[in-house]
């Protein structure tokens, strides 16, 4: 009995392991749309891979650390049954999307996604002490409308994090950002060709209004001389 105790110990300690690793994750992603299936939460994580790779990176990346922080802050494992039902997932999954969605993909928007996600299932751990207290409803995505809130207003103030033009899959927010960068650099060169096109113009212009003066004076000097050989012949004849 001791030998087979001993030996099961091990094999029970990694069948957990692989539960909180791969298990509750999945069924983090899964408990988006209420429901406790780590085969859902699978189809739904290949569904967003074929629309985005990253986005589903993100998703995946945010369930696992919510989970993660679920069994470090699990001391007296009164969080092991919400954590093998990705419970301690989905808001962190939510929060890590929306960095994907809302934000330009960089080294800078990654590390939001993983911190964002660490402070989502630090208030969904708040959160349900609180709402436990009051006898309330479970906080359901209360969670991440609030870490969410507070990581979108990050984009000016964390250095290289920088909001979408147009939200939509990183991929395209990366191309989208391309996109206006060359149409930038594109408008300030038509900008300084009309500038230089308008200054050719202006000298013309005078360079024009200059010969123009040239040749009233001419014509002025030639009526002065027709004037002045009129008044000889004058007096000639007189």
């Amino acid at each position: 009995d001791d030998a087979s105790s001993s030996s099961s110990s091990p094999l029970s300690f990694l069948v957990t392991c692989m539960v909180y690793i791969f298990d509750a994750p999945l069924k983090g992603i899964s408990q988006i749309f209420v429901v406790e299936s780590a085969f859902s939460g699978l189809v739904l994580l290949v569904g967003m891979a074929l629309y985005s790779p990253l986005l589903a990176g993100h998703a995946l990346l945010g369930s696992m650390i919510g989970c993660m922080v679920g069994i470090f802050g699990n001391n007296d494992n009164t969080n092991a049954d919400a954590i093998a039902k990705g419970l301690w997932g989905y808001n962190s999954a939510l929060t890590s999307l929306g960095v994907g969605v809302f934000f330009v993909p960089n080294l800078a928007s990654v590390l939001v996604s993983v911190f964002g996600a660490i402070a989502t299932a630090v208030v969904f751990a708040a959160c349900g002490n609180v709402f436990g207290l009051l006898g309330a409803s479970p906080s359901l995505t209360l969670p991440f409308c609030l870490a969410m809130t507070g990581v979108y207003l990050l984009h000016d103030k964390v250095p290289s994090l920088q909001l979408a033009n147009v939200p939509h899959s990183p991929e395209q927010n990366t191309s989208s950002s391309s996109a206006s960068a060359n149409s930038a650099s594109g408008a300030s060169a038509p900008t300084t060709t009309t500038t230089t096109t308008t200054t050719t113009s202006l000298l013309a212009a005078e360079k024009e209004g200059d010969e123009e003066d040239v040749q009233d004076v001419v014509v002025k000097k030639d009526e002065e001389e027709e004037d002045l050989l009129e008044i000889k012949e004058g007096e000639g004849e007189i």
